[in-house]
């Protein structure tokens, strides 16, 4: 049976191979000890695409004393006591793709290092066109919603008959102009103050919020005491017209 001999030159390779291997399994432990979350101050950021002011939070075990922020291979800022924050702004560097990553030294003094992070800087001209590629979809589908939910607030409105007491979920409101009270309807857009109703008394259409319980209170009594009296009763579309029609032949 041969056995291989050891001689000094082949001692030495295998010392240099381990050691080789030793340092490639070093490194990769180290990126994943150290970690970099990217925040966005102010601006854009969709994927890989970043543009404003960011600041890059360095994560990593608890005994780390000093961190540096590399970017293409030059340091862009330091942090030595943690929160481990480096701040920096994208106008600062220029256009086009860009390397980040992070070291790190321990309080034993061992070197940590992140993985590369690949990012990509735009002008404010292009990050302006990218805000408002992403905007021009919402402001559509936010226009179409507001018009479906005014036809559903028309044909409900044709097929309701107010009632005293009865407001639904989306509440009562109270007319500025005929001060009677109405249901809001739970399709009407929404347009933050209150929502966009038709008042089925006087046909005034209006922003109206929520009213309170004494407001609508207050409402109904005025509204059956005009009922009570025949001073008062509800138009329908077609009697809404007719009285429009009728007013016009008063005015020169």
């Amino acid at each position: 049976m041969k056995y291989l001999r050891l001689t000094p030159a082949l001692i030495l390779v295998s010392v240099i191979v381990g050691s080789l291997l030793a340092s490639s399994t070093g490194s990769a432990q180290d990126s994943e000890l150290l970690e970099i979350q990217l925040i966005r101050t102010f601006g854009f950021q969709a994927g890989l695409q970043v543009q404003g002011s960011f600041s890059a939070r360095i994560f990593g075990p608890e005994d780390i004393s000093s961190v540096r922020l590399y970017l293409d291979g030059e340091t862009i800022g330091t942090a030595k006591q943690a929160p481990f924050r480096v701040d920096f702004n994208t106008g600062d560097f220029a256009a086009g793709e860009h390397r980040l990553w992070a070291e790190a030294v321990t309080g034993s003094g061992d070197l940590l290092c992140s993985a590369e992070r690949r990012l990509i800087f735009l002008t404010a001209e292009e990050g302006l066109g990218s805000v408002s590629n992403y905007l021009f979809p919402i402001f559509i589908l936010i226009a179409v919603g507001i018009v479906f939910s005014y036809l559903l607030l028309m044909r409900s409105a044709k097929s309701e008959r107010f009632r005293v007491g009865e407001y639904g979920v989306a509440g009562g409101a109270v007319c500025r102009r005929c001060a009677l009270p109405f249901s809001r309807h739970f399709f009407a857009p929404n347009l933050v103050v209150g929502k966009l109703e038709r008042c089925p008394h006087c046909g005034h259409w209006a922003i109206v919020p929520r009213a309170a319980v004494s407001e609508l209170k207050a409402a109904e009594g005025r509204y059956e005491s005009d009922r009570d009296q025949g001073a008062y009763e509800p138009d329908g579309a077609d009697d809404e017209w007719q009285r429009r029609i009728e007013d016009t032949r008063f005015e020169d």
